[in-house]
């Protein structure tokens, strides 16, 4: 329960609460990332801004897959602008519905403000109608992922905002 597996060289499977997911590769770091293009740190800075408990840790599993990633958490939206002026994250990951500011809310706050306005983030959110994928994009998130996550996309949208980052 809430393990992951190893199925060959290449392949995990992510089992959160006994429900397996899908396979998908493993990846230890950022493909086609410039030379000498690291953080200091090694690792890029995600700042997953979740609510939900049981998303969180699927989260948590999926980026400590990526030893280039490490993440943060904050439970609100009013938390995660407190955190991101903290901890100064390279990407944030955004639910919409949360119990103090909605992720919109956040987005615009965090895009206001001269020292977060490059920060990629990502809509990360149940809000799966055509009207609200495409609210999302108008408001400006980096990119939009509804849930359920498909893995490889949410994989390929943190990689993409990390390379804007490196541009």
């Amino acid at each position: 329960m809430g393990q992951t597996g190893k199925t060959d060289s290449n392949q995990q499977i992510v089992d959160v609460s006994q429900t397996k997911l899908r396979k998908f590769p493993m990846t230890n770091k950022l493909e086609d990332r410039p030379s000498g293009q690291k953080p200091k740190s090694g690792q890029y800075l995600v700042l997953y801004v979740e609510d939900n408990p049981a998303n969180l840790r699927l989260m948590q599993q999926i980026i400590r897959l990526r030893e280039d990633l490490k993440l943060i958490h904050a439970a609100s939206g009013q938390m995660a602008i407190d955190m991101v002026e903290q901890e100064n994250p390279d990407l944030i990951l955004m639910d919409i519905n949360l119990p103090d500011i909605d992720g919109f809310s956040a987005l615009f706050i965090l895009k206001d403000n001269e020292s977060t306005k490059d920060i990629p983030v990502i809509a990360v959110t149940a809000n799966a109608m055509p009207d609200d994928v495409q609210r999302g994009k108008d408001a400006g998130f980096f990119d939009y992922i509804t849930k359920p996550v498909e893995l490889d996309r949410l994989l390929e949208s943190v990689d993409k905002g990390i390379r804007s980052l490196e541009q």
